[in-house]
């Protein structure tokens, strides 16, 4: 095996005690429906698996191959029990499984779990990914969990090498209550490479937290038909559209003079997004101008009933090599024929058409005033896509505004220097073409794994229809859930496909 993409554990079963009597959780998948899952599709809803879903979203840079998986167990995790030493707790050794968040109980149990499979002849640290698939019922039942669907640690936990893995590992939890829907597992194993959540001004509906993005599988909400890809800043960011179609910043934008981009679909091109600096956003923000349109079978941020429309999307993004880990935000979606126009900086951009082939045409300007200033100089001072006589501001007069000279929104913009390039990373020798690209690694001793915080909870999703084949049904703050707390973004039966 050469070591590269997924888990050391891809199904381990804990069966802890509960209430007062030691009692044990049903198993609620087996070996075969989790290679299934990652690998074929044949008994999942709609025929639907993980490699293809990273095959797609990815524009064919990531190949999960079998090679690269390992499911072991199921395995009964005890009730209380102690780590070998040297373990590099603070809190000690012991743990127990009648609580989550306490005592550091919920990494213990990787740990356990890693010198289990060593005894079988596995390595934990060959794997990116060390996922825990615990039973039905557990995350709802079992103190501190707050029924999660899913939780991982933001980056990696452990970075210990080896000759298949020079990257190190994250780690998983997985509920089985969620274990058909393939969004979790994709929003999970995305926080170990270093993603935060996906979110919109504000937030949103309460238990949702900072999820709110339904253009991502790093928010969703519960909106689309429960699949989708990355939006534009994540894209960037993991590598997989890692090369803008164009970098605007306060000097390439001129005042008053829009520019013509046309934009590829994202799932069409890894030159897919117009990425502007400066202009009066923040400082170090870039604001990511993207177009997509469903796209079956897994990127489906709409309802069915707008397929084949297509939308221009615009994100911001403050991560840096440094401090990646920083959420994504949704601050504008527009069709053919509109615009959206930046309170908090100079930014105004149109979508003119869409080619389903070249994709959308799209204008953007920096304004120097909330209105037309000057009526005869052929630039459009409020970037309303309307210069001179064209502009109602114009009508019954010629030339300058006789009144008060020009009131700029906002000050003059500092010019900001071009982003600096997407935390990359590498992929890992292995038959892969492509892992997820890595994080740059810090220092850190391997021995010492960081005792990093967690993305907040992913609350449990709405249970998915009964699958439709005959066989066995296929079937998201303690440490680091990810996925929703019910309401869950992840419907599978929304809509045709």
């Amino acid at each position: 095996m050469a070591g590269c993409w997924v888990l050391a554990a891809g199904c381990w079963r804990c069966f802890p005690c509960w209430r007062r009597a030691a009692s044990t959780y049903p198993i609620s998948t087996s070996p075969q429906q989790v290679k299934d899952l990652f690998l074929t599709g044949k008994w999942t809803w709609r025929n639907r698996y993980i490699a293809e879903y990273l095959r797609s979203c990815s524009l064919g840079g990531v190949n999960l191959l079998p090679d690269n998986l390992k499911v072991l167990g199921p395995i009964v995790v005890p009730c209380s029990g102690a780590l070998k030493e040297p373990q590099p707790f603070r809190t000690g050794s012991s743990f127990t499984t009648s609580h989550c968040t306490q005592n550091d109980n919920m990494k213990k149990w990787h740990y356990w779990l890693d010198a289990w499979a060593a005894d079988q002849g596995v390595n934990a640290s060959d794997y990116h990914h060390r996922i825990l698939i615990l039973p039905s019922g557990f995350t709802a039942k079992i103190a501190g969990c707050g029924s999660f669907s899913g939780m991982a640690t933001p980056g990696r936990w452990s970075l210990d090498r080896t000759a298949v893995n020079d990257w190190g590992s994250g780690l998983v939890w997985w509920s089985s209550d969620n274990f058909a829907d393939l969004e979790v597992i994709f929003h999970e194993i995305s926080h170990n490479y270093g993603m935060a959540h996906a979110n919109i001004p504000g937030g949103c509906n309460v238990g949702w937290g900072d999820q709110c993005d339904y253009t991502c599988a790093m928010g969703s909400a519960s909106t689309g038909q429960g699949i989708r890809c990355f939006n534009a800043p994540h894209n960037w960011q993991v590598g997989w559209g890692s090369k803008p179609v164009l970098q605007l910043d306060g000097k390439g934008l001129v005042h008053g003079n829009a520019t013509t981009v046309r934009i590829p679909l994202q799932t069409s091109n890894v030159q897919s997004s117009l990425i502007v600096t400066g202009n009066g956003l923040l400082l170090g923000q870039r604001l990511f101008i993207s177009a997509r349109v469903n796209t079956y079978r897994y990127d489906l941020p709409w309802d069915f009933w707008y397929d084949n429309v297509p939308y221009v999307l615009l994100h911001t993004y403050s991560g840096t090599d440094a401090v990646s880990y920083v959420t994504t935000v949704l601050v504008g979606e527009i069709r053919v024929g509109q615009a959206w126009r930046d309170r908090n900086s100079s930014i105004s951009v149109r979508f003119d058409s869409y080619d389903r082939y070249t994709g959308a045409a799209v204008r953007i300007c920096s304004r120097v005033a909330d209105a037309e200033q000057n009526c005869g100089d052929g630039l459009d001072d409020d970037c309303d896509f309307l210069s001179d006589l064209d502009d109602p501001d114009c009508k019954g007069r010629n030339g300058p505004r006789p009144l008060s000279p020009p009131r700029p929104s906002n000050p003059p913009p500092t010019p900001t220097p071009a982003p600096s390039p997407p935390p990359r990373l590498y992929p890992p020798p292995s038959p892969l073409r492509q892992a997820f690209p890595r994080i740059r690694p810090s220092s850190p001793s391997p021995r010492s794994p960081p005792q990093s915080p967690m993305p907040s909870p992913r609350p449990r999703p709405p249970s998915p229809p009964p699958s439709s084949p005959k066989p066995p049904p296929s079937p998201r703050k303690p440490p680091a859930p990810s996925r929703k707390t019910n309401p869950t973004a992840l419907k599978r039966n929304q809509g045709p496909q």
